[in-house]
């Protein structure tokens, strides 16, 4: 048996014992390889990635997770699939405490919304991640750099005064870094990130 994208042989005694039954595999969720819904995403099964995406217990791998639902998805045509799935990755990762974390699940979220077409959304999420990044408060380095995130997911959805606009706030962030190697590397990001977005 051979997978969709790429020729490569599955052996069927693996597939057989990746088939477990529904009650069986919430049961052990907690012990739930974070990888194994991409596997059946490969097999061309988003039925079953996208189930057992949701029975990863920790938040983190399990919005990226969905993440790889919400693109394989979109790329297989399943747009209104895609977008409910996007749906459901947002709302867990606006429940991760770390907004470094979380402003990175949100921004790759963004970005895969945004060259799907779905530029209203990639924008709404960004706005989103743009509110993590201004929760990081400990290192400006950190900030900074989420927020040139935030400018390359406003540029794939072409929202340019807004780019414009974030991306001064990261020059200023950039500012108060107090190492000059970093405070240069970070300022130059910011730059070019703007630059090549418009």
């Amino acid at each position: 048996m051979s997978a969709a994208g790429d020729g490569e042989q599955f052996d069927l005694a693996l597939l057989a014992g990746l088939n477990y039954d529904r009650s069986l595999t919430a049961e052990r969720s907690g012990n739930l390889p974070t990888q194994l819904p991409a596997v059946w995403m490969r097999l061309g099964d988003f039925d079953r990635a996208e189930q057992l995406a949701h029975t990863i217990p920790d938040p983190d791998p399990q919005a990226w997770a969905l993440i790889d639902v919400t693109e394989a998805l979109a790329d297989a045509g399943e747009h209104d699939r895609a977008w409910a799935v996007a749906a459901d990755t947002e709302r867990v990762a606006l429940t991760i405490d770390d907004p470094d974390s979380q402003g990175r699940l949100l921004t790759v979220l963004a970005v895969a919304l945004a060259r799907a077409g779905e530029h209203d959304r990639a924008r709404a999420i960004a706005g989103d991640a743009q509110q993590s990044a201004s929760a990081i408060t400990d290192l400006p380095i950190s900030h900074a750099w989420a927020l040139i995130d935030v400018v390359r997911v406003l540029g794939e959805a072409g929202d340019r005064e807004r780019v414009w606009a974030v991306a001064g706030d990261a020059e200023r962030v950039s500012r108060t870094i107090t190492h000059p190697g970093l405070r240069t590397h970070s300022h130059r990001s910011s730059r070019r990130r703007s630059l090549t977005s418009s």
